[in-house]
């Protein structure tokens, strides 16, 4: 439990910003005024109204800093923008802000929680999918295309393993970029020990290595028209929301309907129904009467 009377830090970002063209570049200004924030007391959990500003809508459950992060679409510029006005750059840099900079940020940190998700969910398909991005990536310029395949392989061995190993190494990375502990005197003439940094995304990755430090693993929506991100409070949770949770639930319950319906127009068809008879009796298209009797034949 992060408190923040321990955790203090200040953290600069600009109340107002364009998405503006230089020359052969996309970049973010700041076009207001600059004021301050703690990122801290965003620890449990981000400002209902500022994630409604970025996500378009209110979360049903607290969202963590890091996990907002995780979730935004880098390829929507609204939601980019909405980032950058309420909760500054992930980076500072000196003159413009190119968005590509933003994206790679962003794309790096989801992939950071997309590996942690598919070891949650001991998918090693999905610990696969995420590794291979950055190691492959790494090793563009040094591994041969002709023995690109093989490099795979050597990759596929062991992944739990490499998977906790690339964990480590990205959040030890940030934490090491001008990140350090600061003995302060607060208001009241009391001692705190405070943390300091110059990037915001070295306070998302060390609220992360916290909350993987007390058993916290974000996971993935299990609704697959969602499949965002969230802090689950149990292993029983599998959806981000009550309102996942039941679009899931209604879906299957369709999938259900619909999977007896091209049951029973098979079994007209093998009747004697001709296709088009045996779909319209059961309301289902030819096509998939079509591909559902192709099936049929291949398994027999």
């Amino acid at each position: 439990m992060f408190k923040e009377t321990f955790f203090r830090n200040s953290w600069g970002h600009a109340t107002n910003h364009v998405i503006m063209q230089y020359a052969d570049k996309t970049c973010i200004v700041e076009a207001g005024p600059r004021e301050h924030y703690n990122p801290w007391i965003y620890s449990e959990g981000l400002d209902p109204d500022i994630y409604k500003a970025i996500f378009g809508k209110r979360p049903s459950r607290p969202v963590p800093l890091y996990i907002a992060f995780a979730n935004l679409d880098s390829d929507n510029d609204s939601q980019v923008i909405a980032w950058c006005n309420h909760l500054g750059f992930p980076k500072n840099r000196q003159g413009e802000y190119d968005i590509d900079s933003f994206r790679e940020c962003a794309n790096e940190f989801y992939r950071l929680v997309q590996t942690i998700g598919a070891l949650q969910a001991n998918s090693v398909q999905e610990i696969e999918n995420a590794l291979m991005v950055p190691f492959l990536l790494d090793a563009a310029k040094e591994v041969p295309s002709s023995i690109k395949e093989q490099y795979r392989e050597t990759i596929r061995r062991d992944l739990e393993g490499k998977a906790r190993k690339y964990i480590g190494e990205q959040i030890n990375k940030r934490m090491k970029e001008n990140f350090w502990p600061e003995f302060q005197i607060n208001e009241s003439n009391e001692f705190k020990l405070t943390w300091r940094t110059t990037s915001l995304l070295n306070v998302l990755h060390f609220m992360l290595g916290m909350h993987l430090a007390a058993n916290k693993y974000p996971l993935k929506c299990a609704n697959k028209a969602c499949l965002q991100y969230f802090l689950p409070k149990n292993d029983k949770h599998i959806y981000c929301s009550y309102e996942c949770k039941n679009h899931a639930q209604q879906t299957r319950f369709q999938q259900k309907g619909r999977m007896q319906r091209i049951e029973n127009a098979i079994n007209a068809y093998n009747g004697g129904a001709s296709i088009k008879e045996a779909a319209k009796l059961y309301s289902v298209t030819v096509p998939a009467l079509q591909k559902a009797l192709q099936r049929e034949g291949e398994s027999k």
